[in-house]
């Protein structure tokens, strides 16, 4: 039955956000771990940076009917089956479209001598594979079952770690190819095992016309979020690797993906929570205020602990990713420094993007990544990654100072 007292349903949720987000932690270090001995520095940072930068571009996939799904049923559950099946052809054709663009474009932007096929299957595992799992989970939570949603969620994390755990006992030290073709191997996996719960546990998509899957309003704000929200973090890698080199990209990516890790807590509650915020309504009132106080200051702490457990381990990190990131621990140590500021940038950017001040976080996002991407051009030639993680912790300041100095008019301003 279709779940409709939302405070209440919400309330149990975030202990199952956290648990699901532990074990997908977890699934994901140990892909980490794998994936760098496996490779080594410098294959490991020619993919970080070309997985990373379709990452972004995954952002488009949909067209911000994810979000859009669960926004319509939070309104109305008899909108669900066409906000659904909108979704899932949305999610079938931009990412299909999407991959084919990023692979073409790729062998003209990155230079590492890779052909055209491993460009095209992380394309396709990226843009397509992954993204459609994405889609299942959003119409699980966008249908009231947030548990099963964040369970479902955690299903291509586990089945990463198998099959590249399956490719290595076969293959031993894997080439980049067959470490891509390990990731399609996955995703074609994950996809069916996400499609198969949502199947079973959702009414039937009600397929659309073509002028509603391409009829997207607004919608659009919400991938063009995400990517200005990603822009910083990601933006840099390719920097680095162009700059530096594949080691001291590799370094990096590797220091970022464990540093983001940690937001993995926060994210899992606000994304728990979207179903709550958006029945709050589209203008900003108290309810919206209440959710930033409710979890500000325990981020905020919760994000020194980080600065401080990352700086205690920071030798040993070496020894678990492999020859060649001896240098890796001081990296996640400095880039552990913008925890605080990101975590409180990711609760008021929740609240802005499921309100009509979306628009507000984008640009803001947007000058914010162009200050982390002038910082990066500047010190990387002469830090290497250090320079990278430098320049983040930069943009993220600028956009905590900016959103605090223009508090009244960004909160003011209506899309109209």
């Amino acid at each position: 039955m279709y779940k409709t007292n939302f405070i209440g349903l919400l309330a149990c949720q975030q202990s199952v956000a956290l648990f699901a987000q532990l074990l997908k932690l977890v699934f994901m270090a140990s892909y980490l771990v794998l994936s760098t001995n496996v490779l080594g520095v410098d294959d490991y940072g020619f993919v970080v940076v070309v997985v990373g930068m379709a990452a972004v571009v995954s952002q488009f996939v949909g067209v911000g009917s994810g979000v859009a799904n669960i926004r319509d049923a939070s309104k109305d559950a008899s909108l669900f089956s066409e906000a659904w099946g909108t979704s899932l052809a949305r999610y079938m054709f931009s990412g299909i479209f999407l991959a084919v663009g990023y692979s073409v474009c790729s062998c003209f932007i990155f230079s590492a001598g890779q052909s055209f096929i491993v460009y095209f299957f992380i394309a396709v595992s990226e843009l397509v594979l992954f993204p459609l799992c994405a889609s299942a989970a959003y119409g699980i939570m966008g249908f009231g079952l947030i548990r099963t949603s964040l369970m479902v969620q955690v299903f291509p994390s586990i089945l990463k770690i198998i099959s590249l755990s399956i490719f290595v006992i076969v293959l031993g030290r894997l080439s980049i190819e067959e470490y891509i073709l390990s990731m399609v191997f996955s995703g074609l996996v994950s996809v069916v095992a996400c499609f198969y719960i949502a199947l079973r546990v959702l009414p039937k998509p009600r397929y659309p016309g073509i002028g509603r899957i391409l009829n997207v309003k607004s919608d659009f704000l919400y991938p063009l979020s995400g990517v200005t929200n990603h822009l910083s973090w990601e933006g840099v890698k390719p920097l680095v690797l162009m700059a530096s080199g594949a080691a001291e990209s590799g370094l990096f990516g590797a220091a970022s993906r464990i540093v983001g890790s940690a937001a993995m807590p926060l994210n899992s509650i606000i994304q728990s929570q979207a179903y709550r915020l958006f029945s709050y309504g589209r203008e900003l009132n108290f309810q919206h205020q209440k959710f930033f106080k409710e979890y500000a200051l325990a981020f905020s702490v919760y994000g020194l602990i980080c600065i401080l457990l990352f700086w205690l381990i920071k030798s040993y990190w070496a020894i678990v990713l492999g020859l060649g990131f001896e240098e890796a621990g001081l990296i996640i140590s400095i880039l552990s420094l913008s925890l605080p500021v990101y975590f409180l940038r990711q609760i008021i950017g929740a609240v802005l993007t499921v309100t009509n001040n979306v628009i507000c976080r984008v640009l803001v996002d947007v000058l914010s990544g162009l200050v982390c991407l002038g910082g990066a051009w500047w010190l990387i030639p002469t830090k290497g990654a250090i320079g990278g993680a430098l320049a983040i912790i930069l943009s993220e300041v600028f956009w905590l100072l900016v959103v605090f100095l223009m508090r009244k008019s960004i909160f003011d301003f209506r899309i109209p």
